[in-house]
Protein backbone atom coordinates (compact mmCIF):
# COMPACT_ATOMS: atom_id res chain seq x y z
CA UNK A 1 0.00 0.00 0.00
CA UNK A 2 1.74 3.47 -1.13
CA UNK A 3 0.42 6.57 1.14
CA UNK A 4 1.28 10.05 -0.19
CA UNK A 5 2.64 12.06 3.21
CA UNK A 6 2.88 15.75 3.00
CA UNK A 7 3.13 17.42 6.37
CA UNK A 8 4.63 21.00 7.41
CA UNK A 9 5.30 20.79 11.12
CA UNK A 10 6.35 24.29 12.92
CA UNK A 11 8.22 23.77 16.24
CA UNK A 12 8.92 27.07 18.36
CA UNK A 13 11.05 26.62 21.74
CA UNK A 14 13.32 29.43 22.49
CA UNK A 15 15.03 30.32 19.50
CA UNK A 16 14.78 27.23 17.56
CA UNK A 17 12.84 27.47 14.28
CA UNK A 18 11.91 24.45 12.21
CA UNK A 19 9.94 24.57 9.13
CA UNK A 20 10.22 21.41 7.21
CA UNK A 21 8.02 19.85 4.18
CA UNK A 22 8.35 16.52 3.10
CA UNK A 23 6.90 14.25 0.58
CA UNK A 24 7.68 10.46 1.14
CA UNK A 25 5.90 7.57 -0.39
CA UNK A 26 6.64 5.14 2.01
CA UNK A 27 4.56 3.13 4.84
CA UNK A 28 3.55 5.08 8.27
CA UNK A 29 6.60 3.69 9.96
CA UNK A 30 9.00 4.63 7.73
CA UNK A 31 7.80 7.66 7.86
CA UNK A 32 7.59 7.93 11.15
CA UNK A 33 11.40 6.89 11.62
CA UNK A 34 12.55 9.48 9.22
CA UNK A 35 10.98 12.43 10.80
CA UNK A 36 12.35 11.50 14.55
CA UNK A 37 15.95 11.49 12.75
CA UNK A 38 15.28 14.74 11.01
CA UNK A 39 14.41 16.14 14.34
CA UNK A 40 16.77 14.95 16.39
CA UNK A 41 19.71 16.06 14.08
CA UNK A 42 18.19 18.81 14.21
CA UNK A 43 18.27 19.53 17.73
CA UNK A 44 21.85 18.47 18.10
CA UNK A 45 22.88 21.49 15.88
CA UNK A 46 20.87 24.05 17.33
CA UNK A 47 22.50 22.74 20.89
CA UNK A 48 25.66 23.18 19.52
CA UNK A 49 25.20 26.73 18.42
CA UNK A 50 23.00 27.89 20.93
CA UNK A 51 26.32 28.98 23.59
CA UNK A 52 27.64 30.28 20.91
CA UNK A 53 24.78 32.74 20.28
CA UNK A 54 24.51 33.63 24.15
CA UNK A 55 27.85 34.83 24.50
CA UNK A 56 27.56 37.12 21.28
CA UNK A 57 24.36 38.84 22.93
CA UNK A 58 25.46 39.20 26.25
CA UNK A 59 29.07 41.07 24.95
CA UNK A 60 26.83 43.07 22.20
CA UNK A 61 24.65 44.12 24.95
CA UNK A 62 27.51 45.01 27.99
CA UNK A 63 29.37 47.29 24.85
CA UNK A 64 26.06 48.63 23.74
CA UNK A 65 24.73 49.61 26.80
CA UNK A 66 23.57 53.33 27.91
CA UNK A 67 24.43 54.98 31.32
CA UNK A 68 20.64 55.08 32.03
CA UNK A 69 20.36 51.39 31.93
CA UNK A 70 19.33 50.94 28.38
CA UNK A 71 20.68 49.06 26.36
CA UNK A 72 21.29 49.79 22.53
CA UNK A 73 22.15 48.43 19.20
CA UNK A 74 25.77 48.63 18.10
CA UNK A 75 26.49 50.37 15.31
CA UNK A 76 29.26 48.83 12.75
CA UNK A 77 30.97 51.62 11.01
CA UNK A 78 31.38 51.21 7.57
CA UNK A 79 34.43 50.42 5.49
CA UNK A 80 37.92 53.12 6.48
CA UNK A 81 35.95 55.79 8.32
CA UNK A 82 36.37 57.60 11.81
CA UNK A 83 35.55 55.03 14.49
CA UNK A 84 32.52 56.42 16.23
CA UNK A 85 33.14 57.67 20.29
CA UNK A 86 30.52 60.03 21.07
CA UNK A 87 30.27 62.14 24.12
CA UNK A 88 26.95 62.24 25.37
CA UNK A 89 27.52 63.51 28.54
CA UNK A 90 29.37 67.63 28.45
CA UNK A 91 29.01 69.67 31.02
CA UNK A 92 28.26 72.04 28.25
CA UNK A 93 26.65 74.63 30.31
CA UNK A 94 29.51 75.69 32.37
CA UNK A 95 31.08 76.17 28.41
CA UNK A 96 29.03 78.72 27.17
CA UNK A 97 30.65 81.87 26.26
CA UNK A 98 28.44 84.81 26.74
CA UNK A 99 29.27 88.03 25.59
CA UNK A 100 26.60 90.84 26.93
CA UNK A 101 29.09 93.49 27.45
CA UNK A 102 29.26 94.93 23.64
CA UNK A 103 27.58 98.08 24.23
CA UNK A 104 30.42 98.85 26.88
CA UNK A 105 33.37 97.02 24.33
CA UNK A 106 31.78 99.62 21.67
CA UNK A 107 31.53 103.02 23.89
CA UNK A 108 35.46 102.45 25.14
CA UNK A 109 36.93 101.29 21.16
CA UNK A 110 35.33 105.09 20.33
CA UNK A 111 36.83 106.71 23.29
CA UNK A 112 40.23 104.76 22.72
CA UNK A 113 39.92 105.58 18.62
CA UNK A 114 39.33 109.37 19.61
CA UNK A 115 42.64 109.43 22.00
CA UNK A 116 44.98 108.00 19.61
CA UNK A 117 44.02 110.16 17.07
CA UNK A 118 44.24 113.39 18.70
CA UNK A 119 46.58 116.49 17.85
CA UNK A 120 50.03 115.69 19.57
CA UNK A 121 52.87 118.05 19.99
CA UNK A 122 55.67 116.81 18.08
CA UNK A 123 58.39 118.94 16.49
CA UNK A 124 56.98 119.92 13.06
CA UNK A 125 60.87 119.35 11.55
CA UNK A 126 60.71 115.84 12.94
CA UNK A 127 62.98 114.29 15.36
CA UNK A 128 66.89 113.94 15.44
CA UNK A 129 68.27 111.48 13.12
CA UNK A 130 71.78 109.41 13.33
CA UNK A 131 74.28 109.79 10.88
CA UNK A 132 74.90 106.12 9.35
CA UNK A 133 76.59 104.90 6.33
CA UNK A 134 74.99 103.57 3.17
CA UNK A 135 75.08 99.42 3.23
CA UNK A 136 76.80 97.55 0.92
CA UNK A 137 80.84 98.20 -0.57
CA UNK A 138 79.22 100.01 -3.64
CA UNK A 139 77.64 103.00 -1.67
CA UNK A 140 79.32 102.40 1.88
CA UNK A 141 81.43 106.00 0.90
CA UNK A 142 78.45 108.11 1.44
CA UNK A 143 76.58 109.16 4.40
CA UNK A 144 73.11 109.49 5.07
CA UNK A 145 70.06 109.78 8.01
CA UNK A 146 69.60 106.51 9.74
CA UNK A 147 66.66 105.16 11.20
CA UNK A 148 67.67 106.37 15.28
CA UNK A 149 70.40 106.37 17.96
CA UNK A 150 71.81 103.02 18.84
CA UNK A 151 71.16 102.37 23.11
CA UNK A 152 75.30 102.86 23.21
CA UNK A 153 75.14 106.14 21.79
CA UNK A 154 72.71 107.14 23.70
CA UNK A 155 74.07 105.66 27.30
CA UNK A 156 77.54 107.61 26.18
CA UNK A 157 75.57 110.78 25.69
CA UNK A 158 74.22 110.39 29.38
CA UNK A 159 70.46 109.90 28.59
CA UNK A 160 67.17 107.61 29.19
CA UNK A 161 65.83 106.25 25.77
CA UNK A 162 62.46 106.92 26.70
CA UNK A 163 63.91 110.64 27.65
CA UNK A 164 65.23 110.98 24.53
CA UNK A 165 62.12 110.20 22.47
CA UNK A 166 60.03 113.00 24.38
CA UNK A 167 62.81 115.57 23.73
CA UNK A 168 62.36 114.84 19.91
CA UNK A 169 65.79 112.53 19.21
CA UNK A 170 64.78 108.94 17.53
CA UNK A 171 66.05 105.58 18.76
CA UNK A 172 66.41 102.31 16.96
CA UNK A 173 66.70 99.39 19.50
CA UNK A 174 67.93 96.54 16.99
CA UNK A 175 70.90 99.34 15.41
CA UNK A 176 74.43 98.69 16.64
CA UNK A 177 77.66 100.64 15.89
CA UNK A 178 80.42 98.13 14.12
CA UNK A 179 82.77 100.80 13.71
CA UNK A 180 84.59 103.10 15.99
CA UNK A 181 83.88 106.37 13.85
CA UNK A 182 80.02 106.51 13.94
CA UNK A 183 79.70 106.15 17.74
CA UNK A 184 81.94 109.32 18.84
CA UNK A 185 80.18 111.28 15.76
CA UNK A 186 76.85 110.75 16.75
CA UNK A 187 77.15 111.07 20.23
CA UNK A 188 78.77 114.87 19.52
CA UNK A 189 75.82 115.42 17.15
CA UNK A 190 73.32 114.67 19.87
CA UNK A 191 75.19 116.82 22.19
CA UNK A 192 75.13 119.88 20.18
CA UNK A 193 71.01 119.07 19.67
CA UNK A 194 70.95 119.08 23.35
CA UNK A 195 72.89 122.58 23.90
CA UNK A 196 70.67 124.41 21.30
CA UNK A 197 67.45 122.97 22.15
CA UNK A 198 65.00 125.06 24.70
CA UNK A 199 62.88 122.41 26.78
CA UNK A 200 59.90 124.03 27.99
CA UNK A 201 58.96 122.57 32.03
CA UNK A 202 55.57 120.53 32.13
CA UNK A 203 54.96 122.82 34.92
CA UNK A 204 56.06 126.55 35.06
CA UNK A 205 56.10 127.04 38.49
CA UNK A 206 57.93 124.32 39.15
CA UNK A 207 61.05 123.81 36.73
CA UNK A 208 62.89 120.09 37.59
CA UNK A 209 66.79 119.81 36.28
CA UNK A 210 67.38 119.95 32.65
CA UNK A 211 64.35 122.38 32.03
CA UNK A 212 65.26 125.74 30.27
CA UNK A 213 65.28 128.90 32.80
CA UNK A 214 63.11 132.15 32.13
CA UNK A 215 65.79 133.71 30.08
CA UNK A 216 66.35 131.27 28.02
CA UNK A 217 62.26 130.49 26.57
CA UNK A 218 62.39 134.05 26.42
CA UNK A 219 64.86 133.65 23.32
CA UNK A 220 62.92 130.45 21.77
CA UNK A 221 62.01 130.59 18.17
CA UNK A 222 60.35 127.49 16.84
CA UNK A 223 62.65 125.31 13.94
CA UNK A 224 60.85 124.79 10.46
CA UNK A 225 63.62 123.04 8.57
CA UNK A 226 64.94 119.75 9.12
CA UNK A 227 66.77 119.21 12.30
CA UNK A 228 70.79 119.38 11.87
CA UNK A 229 70.71 118.29 8.02
CA UNK A 230 73.54 115.81 6.89
CA UNK A 231 76.11 117.69 4.64
CA UNK A 232 77.98 116.20 2.36
CA UNK A 233 81.86 117.30 2.73
CA UNK A 234 84.55 115.99 0.23
CA UNK A 235 87.81 116.03 1.73
CA UNK A 236 89.48 116.12 -1.58
CA UNK A 237 89.91 118.67 -4.03
CA UNK A 238 89.85 118.50 -7.62
CA UNK A 239 94.16 118.22 -9.38
CA UNK A 240 95.47 117.55 -12.08
CA UNK A 241 96.02 113.54 -13.18
CA UNK A 242 99.94 113.15 -12.96
CA UNK A 243 101.69 110.97 -15.54
CA UNK A 244 102.20 107.88 -13.88
CA UNK A 245 98.96 107.90 -13.33
CA UNK A 246 98.13 108.12 -16.71
CA UNK A 247 100.88 105.11 -17.47
CA UNK A 248 99.57 102.95 -14.70
CA UNK A 249 97.80 99.64 -16.34
CA UNK A 250 94.85 99.10 -13.89
CA UNK A 251 93.93 95.55 -15.55
CA UNK A 252 97.32 94.09 -16.02
CA UNK A 253 98.18 95.15 -12.27
CA UNK A 254 95.12 93.43 -10.80
CA UNK A 255 95.60 90.57 -12.73
CA UNK A 256 99.19 90.08 -11.69
CA UNK A 257 97.64 90.49 -8.36
CA UNK A 258 95.20 87.76 -8.74
CA UNK A 259 97.93 85.05 -9.83
CA UNK A 260 100.10 86.35 -7.63
CA UNK A 261 98.04 85.64 -4.50
CA UNK A 262 96.46 82.16 -6.36
CA UNK A 263 100.40 81.47 -6.93
CA UNK A 264 101.51 82.11 -3.80
CA UNK A 265 103.05 78.43 -2.64
CA UNK A 266 105.17 78.23 -5.48
CA UNK A 267 107.18 81.26 -5.67
CA UNK A 268 107.80 80.70 -2.17
CA UNK A 269 108.88 77.06 -2.87
CA UNK A 270 111.48 77.86 -5.96
CA UNK A 271 112.82 80.48 -3.76
CA UNK A 272 113.66 78.21 -0.82
CA UNK A 273 114.71 75.33 -2.93
CA UNK A 274 117.57 78.07 -4.69
CA UNK A 275 118.60 78.97 -1.14
CA UNK A 276 119.16 75.39 -0.25
CA UNK A 277 120.79 74.92 -3.85
CA UNK A 278 123.17 77.75 -3.09
CA UNK A 279 123.98 76.39 0.38
CA UNK A 280 125.14 72.93 -1.62
CA UNK A 281 127.57 74.65 -3.69
CA UNK A 282 129.32 76.77 -1.29
CA UNK A 283 130.05 73.44 0.29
Amino acid sequence: MVEEFDSSPNFNEGNVHISTELRLECHGDLVREAIEAFLEQTFLVELVEAPQRAEISDLSSQNCSLGGGQSATAVVPSRNGMILKPHSHKDWQGRVATWFNQPVRRRKGRQVTVRLSAPRPAPPSGLLQPVVRCPTVRYHTKVGAGRGFSLEELRVAGIHKKVAQTIGISVDPRRQNKCTESLPANVQRRKEYRSELILFPRKPSAPKKGDSTAEELKLATQLTGPVMPIRHVYKKKARVITEEEKNFKVVASRRMTCAITWLFGIPAKRAKEAAEQDVEKKK
